[in-house]
C-alpha cells in the first residue's frame, strides 16, 4: 500500500492540489496518452491492484458472487466485500458509468472469458445431479459462442 506523509498538507494546497490532478487526468483523450502517464505514475501492483478493482465492481454490478470473483480474479473475500460495499454508497455518476462499462463489448467479453472459467473451476455441488449441471454448462457454453459471434 502506498504511504502518505505525516505531515498534513493545508486545505486550501491539498484542494488545489486534487483540482491539478484530476484537471491532468480530465486533459488526457486517447487510450494511449492515459496508458502512458498511469504507466508512470502508478507501479505495476498499483496498476494491476486498480484494474482488479474495476473488474470486481463490474463483475458485482453483473450479479457474479464474492466466491465466484474471488476463484476467477485471485483476490480476497475481504476485496470483493469492500468493493460490494463500495458500491453500495457509490455515487450516482459512478453507478452510471459502471451501467455503460458493464454493457460495452470489451466487458461483455470478459465476463463471457469469466463464465468460461467458472464452468472449468466450479464442480458441481454435493448430490446435485451431475448430468444436469453438465447440460447447463454446455448450454452456457453454447450461448457465450453466438454472443461470441454476434459481436
Amino acid at each position: 500500500m502506498p504511504k502518505v506523509s505525516h505531515k498534513a498538507l493545508s486545505p486550501k494546497i491539498h484542494q488545489k492540489l486534487m483540482h491539478q490532478f484530476w484537471s491532468t487526468l480530465a486533459n488526457l483523450r486517447t487510450k494511449q496518452e492515459i496508458s502512458d502517464v498511469m504507466a508512470d505514475l502508478l507501479t505495476p501492483t498499483e496498476q494491476l491492484m486498480l484494474a482488479k478493482r474495476l473488474a470486481t465492481a463490474i463483475l458485482i454490478f453483473r450479479g457474479y458472487s464474492q466466491t465466484q470473483i474471488t476463484h476467477t480474479l485471485n483476490v480476497s473475500f475481504s476485496h470483493t466485500g469492500s468493493v460490494a460495499n463500495w458500491l453500495k454508497n457509490a455515487k450516482p455518476q459512478t453507478i452510471n458509468q459502471l451501467q455503460r462499462l458493464s454493457h460495452q463489448k470489451d466487458w461483455q467479453a470478459f465476463t463471457d472469458q469469466v463464465q468460461a472459467l467458472l464452468d472449468k473451476l466450479v464442480p458441481p455441488p454435493k448430490y446435485s445431479n451431475w448430468s444436469q449441471t453438465g447440460r447447463a454448462k454446455h448450454q452456457r457454453h453454447l450461448s457465450r459462442s453466438a454472443k461470441s459471434l454476434l459481436r
